[in-house]
């Protein structure tokens, strides 16, 4: 069952995460107001790639 979603407030962000001799980086996005997680990506690089992604991910799931 689909419902409709409150798109008014969503949040994106970037984590980095360092692991033995390799830095990576974690994009995720979630609706505020339900907190509801729309998707996350993982990359070693920082880049609009990673920005892509992750909105591609978010974008996806709303539908």
């Amino acid at each position: 069952m689909q419902q409709n979603l409150d798109l008014q407030h969503v949040q994106l962000a970037e984590i980095r995460a360092k692991g033995v001799g390799k830095v990576i980086w974690l994009a995720m996005g979630i609706m505020v107001p339900t907190r509801l997680w729309l998707g996350g990506v993982v990359s070693v690089t920082r880049d609009r790639k990673l920005a892509d992604r992750l909105f591609t991910k978010a974008s996806a799931t709303l539908r």
